[in-house]
């Protein structure tokens, strides 16, 4: 589908923005079920792409650190978590 490989290389905020006006259009507009039909498709591969792209932000926010005999471990971060006791992570 065409739509679906255009939407595919749309940044998270172009797309959230384009998902905000399809609902704004389908809330506000006495749209034909056609015209309803096309936004709703579009709306839910727009909704795709954002969820995939924060499900990759989730992925990179994972840090890797060393336990105890120098192993490397992948730990999730946790909002308040430091470096090294006194750096804020990010």
């Amino acid at each position: 589908m065409a739509e679906e490989a255009a939407v595919g290389d749309v940044p998270f905020e172009s797309a959230l923005a384009r998902l905000d006006q399809i609902v704004r259009e389908m809330e506000d507009s006495a749209l034909p079920l056609q015209r309803l039909l096309v936004l709703f498709e579009e709306g839910t591969l727009l909704g795709k792409r954002c969820q995939e792209l924060l499900d990759l932000a989730e992925l990179r926010i994972q840090q890797v650190v060393q336990d105890a005999d120098g192993t490397p471990q992948l730990r999730r971060f946790e909002v308040g978590a430091t470096l090294n006791g006194t750096d804020p992570a990010f």
